[in-house]
């Protein structure tokens, strides 16, 4: 999966703890490991949940501050500093948001660290082969909907211009 998916896949739903409960109703666990990764899922869900709190809130922030101001008139100088400094306010956010997106790949990151800690090559092996699937579906999913949403703008597009 290429590196600029990744985030894309957590503003589009995806959560590590979401693979956790995939694998452990995939792959037999033997001991004390499915402790261990109900543990893991646990610690990921906090971690999550953190993180989509945050980027919430950014995104939130964001869309009312473009919302909240007015157009402004270009012989109206006073008004345009204000505004481009509100703006620059805007574009900072951004550096919030990579940093939010870096923080979930941390966490993706941590997940398959930590389930490579707590199975044996045999399970890990299923796992990836469980994660595959899931990655499969989860993109001809998306892969379906973006053919859905052409076929309906396609439609629409038509209809207005009967």
């Amino acid at each position: 999966m290429p590196p600029t998916a990744r985030p894309i896949m957590w503003i589009g739903g995806y959560r590590p703890s979401d693979v956790i409960e995939l694998i452990m109703t995939h792959v037999e666990l033997y001991g004390d490991q499915k402790n261990k990764m109900l543990q893991l899922k646990d610690t990921l869900l906090k971690d999550e949940t953190d993180n989509t709190r945050e980027l919430e809130s950014l995104q939130k922030h964001i869309s009312t501050s473009l919302s909240g101001n007015a157009f402004v008139d270009k012989g109206d100088e006073c008004a345009m500093t204000s505004f481009a400094t509100h703006m620059s306010s805007v574009t900072g956010k951004f550096t919030i948001f990579i940093d939010l997106l870096e923080k979930a790949d941390t966490v993706r990151q941590k997940s398959l660290t930590e389930m490579q800690r707590i199975l044996k090559e045999t399970q890990q092996v299923a796992s990836v082969f469980t994660m595959n699937d899931y990655f499969k579906r989860f993109f001809t999913l998306n892969h379906l909907w973006e053919s859905f949403k052409e076929t309906i703008s396609t439609a629409e597009y038509s209809n207005i211009y009967k």
